[in-house]
């Protein structure tokens, strides 16, 4: 907001509104503490800048936010007490206020959300947001940043606010047909594509706000919002059990539901929605509480860090008739590494190895056992130098005084000179692609999908020693030169991958060549 058009503390609003502190402040205008002088209660005074206040549609909407929340009239949803405009015609909304943060500014400022706190959360918002669906209202802009959290001596209060582009309280629509409205991070992928407003608009954001307390990430995260719309239509979002394995599968279907790409298959409404994660709660306070720890996610946030409310409070573009910036490709999500099953492979042949000699051809020395024995080192066994049985027998080693653990020879039990037994495979050398550099690198490329950050996918690949599976490491080159668009290296590195997804990255990159 400009300083021309910013309040002065001091200043009295319709004769009744003290403005003080600014609390809060987005693209579309400023929110301030404020006072009603004649009742002395504190309250939260929300101002347009003069640019949006001069716009129908949003001076529309603004009123109909108002509308919104004093339909819903719950604990969960914040009071609206006033509405009207300025001397200047900037619109103004006097709403209750809030001494708490929001959901954004909680989750950045802990290491970790417990599960229970986070369904318990998300539960409470699903209730006022439920109860803005009996009015027939959809808020079509549910975020974090748009659910305020206050702590009371009963527990923790939570208010569902931000009604401004609500859908289902405006009697006039035409305005807003081919409008795509929303927060690009939570919107629905029919939302993306202009389709008319229903509750599962909300039960997708549901599940955002869910994955991201859970996860301190989003499901599907770009740092362009055309690139981020277009992918929601087509990239299946993450899952939550993959980064905190701690939920619950019924916790992480349940999102996963939610976050479903046709609308059909999520939660058909709030009621559903709640009903689900009251069982969810149920069973985790049910168990015995852990002890304190700090939960470590695995793997690390995938894509840039989300534009706060300020800088984009919701994306405002026409999409009728228009094409997507990008054409969207399925991604697949990395499973974990292979090294450790490796190692475990590695020692448990050399185990066997040890074993079958063992039984086959050797017995210990009566002198020592298995368990006092020292560790078998492979050694070419000498021939006998006589060939006569008598004067073999009479080769047995003399007892020593105090006995030693001696190494368990070899012997064959034929006169004939015995063959040389081959070296067991040594212990301590580690495969080239389970070094820690390599797997630095695998981390890499795989971030690097996960981020669409395809050069360095490339730069990871390259590095062809640190992979155990080339079809693994192909398959990811393929998509990054598809999305590079070096058709041809794609067309090189994936004719020959036997792989649904492989095939099709190359039938793209021949459509694009031809074309």
């Amino acid at each position: 907001m400009p300083d021309a058009e910013r309040l002065p503390p001091g200043q009295l609003i319709a004769d009744r509104y003290r403005v003080d502190a600014v609390v809060g402040r987005g693209a579309m205008g400023v929110v301030y503490a404020g006072e009603h002088v004649r009742v002395g209660r504190r309250v939260a005074i929300k101002v347009l800048t003069r640019a949006w206040s001069n716009d129908a549609t949003v001076r529309q909407r603004f009123e109909a936010e108002a509308r919104a929340a004093s339909a819903a009239g719950h604990p969960n949803v914040i009071q609206v007490f006033d509405v009207g405009e300025l001397p200047d015609q900037r619109l103004y909304l006097v709403m209750e206020f809030i001494d708490g943060s929001d959901l954004y500014t909680l989750l950045k400022a802990a290491p970790s959300v417990s599960l229970v706190r986070a369904c318990r959360l998300i539960r409470d918002a699903a209730f006022g947001v439920r109860a803005a669906h009996a009015q027939g209202v959809i808020h079509r802009d549910l975020k974090l940043e748009n659910v305020m959290v206050q702590t009371l001596p009963e527990g923790e209060a939570v208010k569902v606010l931000d009604f401004g582009i609500a859908a289902g309280v405006i009697e006039k629509r035409a305005t807003l047909v081919g409008m795509t409205l929303g927060t690009p991070e939570y919107m629905a992928p029919e939302q993306v594509d202009g389709a008319p407003p229903t509750v599962r608009f909300d039960i997708y954001a549901l599940g955002v706000m869910l994955f991201e307390l859970l996860t301190r990430r989003l499901p599907i995260a770009d740092e362009n919002p055309l690139k981020l719309m277009a992918l929601k239509g087509h990239v299946p979002a993450a899952r939550v059990i993959e980064l905190r394995p701690e939920v619950p599968a019924a916790l992480d279907q349940l999102v996963a539901d939610c976050l479903e790409i046709d609308p059909s298959r999520r939660p058909a409404s709030c009621d559903a929605f709640i009903e689900r994660l009251t069982q969810v709660l149920a069973a985790l306070e049910s168990e015995p509480a852990p002890a304190p720890t700090t939960t470590t996610l695995i793997g690390r946030p995938s894509g840039p860090p989300r534009p706060s409310r300020a800088t984009r409070p919701y994306v405002e573009l026409r999409s009728a008739g228009s094409e997507p910036a990008v054409l969207p490709v399925p991604a697949t999500r990395p499973g974990r590494s292979r090294g450790v099953l490796l190692w475990v492979g590695a020692g448990l042949a050399v185990l066997g190895v040890v074993g079958v000699v063992l039984v086959l051809y050797g017995r210990p020395s009566h002198d020592a056992t298995i368990a006092d024995a020292t560790p078998i080192e492979p050694q070419p066994v000498e021939p006998p130098a006589q060939t006569d049985p008598a004067a073999h027998d009479r080769a047995k080693p003399e007892p020593e005084p105090e006995p030693e653990p001696v190494p368990v020879s070899v012997q064959s039990p034929v006169q004939s000179p015995p063959e040389e037994p081959e070296p067991s495979p040594p212990t301590n050398v580690q495969a080239p692609h389970d070094t820690p550099r390599c797997e630095q690198q695998r981390t890499r490329a795989l971030d690097g999908r996960r981020t669409h950050d395809w050069q360095r996918v490339l730069s990871a690949t390259q590095q062809r020693e640190c992979w155990a599976s080339a079809r693994e490491r192909k398959k990811l080159e393929t998509q990054a030169y598809m999305e590079l668009g070096r058709f041809e290296d794609c067309l090189r590195t994936g004719k020959h991958l036997n792989d649904t997804e492989a095939t099709k990255w190359v039938t793209l990159c021949s459509k694009r060549l031809a074309g």
